[in-house]
């Protein structure tokens, strides 16, 4: 298994987007469909203000990682056991 991109890295996407994104969070659930990602993202250099719409991705939207994020010990416990966590979670889940 893979581990997760740190808080605060920027990424290229796939798509043909001119700005990078950064990553600003782990697995968010878009509303309308329940559709689980594996990041939450904001246009970088510009973030979330103005109104600007967050970015839900998957690891296989990523072209290139422009920038790592800074991650310490603790940090990389959780990226290396978040991905199994939510994966037992979802798992378990009440069926809607």
């Amino acid at each position: 298994m893979k581990e997760l991109l740190p808080i605060g890295s920027v990424i290229k996407t796939k798509k043909d987007s001119v700005d990078p994104i950064m990553i600003i969070g782990y697995y968010p659930i878009e509303k309308a469909t329940q559709k689980l990602y594996e990041y939450l993202g904001t246009v970088y250099p510009r973030g979330m203000g103005g109104g600007r719409k967050l970015v839900l991705l998957n690891v296989q939207d990523i072209n290139e990682v422009l920038f790592n994020g800074y991650k310490n010990e603790s940090a990389c416990k959780i990226y290396k056991t978040l991905p199994a966590v939510m994966k037992a979670a979802l798992k378990n889940a009440p069926k809607k």
